[in-house]
C-alpha cells in the first residue's frame, strides 16, 4: 500500500492506493487536510491515514446522512428483528431526531451535536401535546422527560453500534455522551 501527498493550492491532499477492487479498477482513498497544515504535519497525517486503511478502520459510508442511515437501519435490521409495536415507537423517536440532526453526515456527527439536541429536547415547548378542535392545548409548554431523552439516546447508541459493525462509521458518538439522569419517583406501598 502506497501513500503520497499532493499540494492543491494552499492545502495538502493525502492519496493512498490500495490495490484493485472487484471491478479491476485501482482503489484510492483521499483526505484533504485543512488550510494552514505544514508539510511535516501532512507527513504525520499520511502515516495515520495509512494505518487507518491497513487496519480496516476506514469507513465506507461516503456522504451518508443520518436520515439515510435510519432508512438503511430500518430496512436491514429493524423490520426483521423488532416487534411492530417497538418499530412504531422507534419511528416516533426517529422522526424527532431526523428533524433536528437528519441533515448531518454520519461521519461528521460529534458528541456536542447530541448534547445540544438533548438540551433542546428539555426546553419548554419541545413536548407535543394533543390539540383541541379550536387549536389550543390545556397543558402549558414543557420539555421532554429525561426518560424519553434516555430512550432516544439508547436508540441512537444501538443504531450507531450497528453502523460500526457495517463499517459505515469509525466511532459511536452516542457512546461518549451521557443522557440526562432519570429521577426515580418514590412509590408508596400500602401495608
Amino acid at each position: 500500500m502506497k501513500g503520497s501527498i499532493e499540494q492543491r493550492g494552499d492545502k495538502f491532499r493525502l492519496v493512498v492506493s490500495d490495490g484493485t477492487g472487484d471491478n479491476g479498477k485501482r482503489r484510492k482513498f483521499y483526505k484533504t487536510l485543512p488550510k494552514g497544515t505544514t508539510e511535516f504535519q501532512a507527513e504525520t497525517q499520511l502515516a495515520r491515514f495509512l494505518t487507518e486503511i491497513q487496519d480496516g478502520q476506514k469507513a465506507k459510508a461516503g456522504k451518508m446522512k443520518l436520515s439515510e442511515l435510519f432508512d438503511f437501519w430500518k430496512t436491514h435490521h429493524a423490520e426483521n428483528n423488532l416487534e411492530k409495536s417497538t418499530l412504531h415507537f422507534n419511528e416516533f423517536m426517529l422522526a424527532r431526531v431526523t428533524k433536528a440532526l437528519g441533515h448531518l453526515r454520519i461521519d461528521k456527527i460529534e458528541p456536542r451535536h447530541l448534547l445540544e439536541f438533548y438540551k433542546k429536547c428539555q426546553q419548554p415547548g419541545a413536548k407535543i401535546h394533543k390539540r383541541k378542535k379550536d387549536g389550543s392545548t390545556s397543558k402549558p409548554p414543557e420539555g421532554l422527560s429525561p426518560r424519553s431523552i434516555k430512550k432516544m439516546h439508547s436508540l441512537l447508541h444501538s443504531v450507531f453500534d450497528l453502523a460500526i459493525r457495517w463499517n459505515l462509521v469509525n466511532s459511536n458518538p452516542a457512546a461518549r455522551v451521557d443522557p440526562p439522569k432519570v429521577q426515580r419517583s418514590e412509590k408508596f406501598v400500602y401495608n
